[in-house]
């Protein structure tokens, strides 16, 4: 749990890097949405709400597997409403809306040996 800990630690460095944030500007703020395991508890996906003072700021969808991680799939903006979920051992459901221009859509990721494919339901 503490590698999960580091990597997400790491995302959070960079999503804030990538968006021009100056920590000294403002409150910096992360917010975990959505937490879960896979259904073999091997892996776990979560949603992030992350920014400066409720401006530049992005929700974020994130799978972590033993030893890695990966963002999978990103807008920008906070209160979204997207939901991420197992449907298997090996899928995640990534709920969203037509609406939101991703920044970050990944349609599978890897780890080693291992496959986690993305399905997107946008309403």
């Amino acid at each position: 749990m503490r590698l999960l800990k580091v990597i997400f630690y790491l995302t959070l460095s960079f999503l804030l890097a990538s968006c021009g944030i100056d920590n000294n500007s403002g409150k910096v703020f992360n917010r975990q949405i959505q937490f879960q395991f896979s259904p073999d508890k091997r892996h776990i996906v979560e949603v992030y709400e992350s920014g400066l003072d409720s401006v530049d700021c992005a929700t974020q969808v994130m799978v972590n597997f033993k030893n890695s991680g990966a963002g999978i799939y990103s807008v920008n903006g906070i209160n979204k409403g997207i939901k991420a979920y197992w449907k298997d051992n090996a899928t995640i459901v990534i709920e969203t809306f037509k609406k939101y221009e991703a920044t970050q859509k990944i349609p599978q990721v890897q780890n080693f040996d291992e496959i986690v494919k993305v399905e997107y339901i946008e309403n």
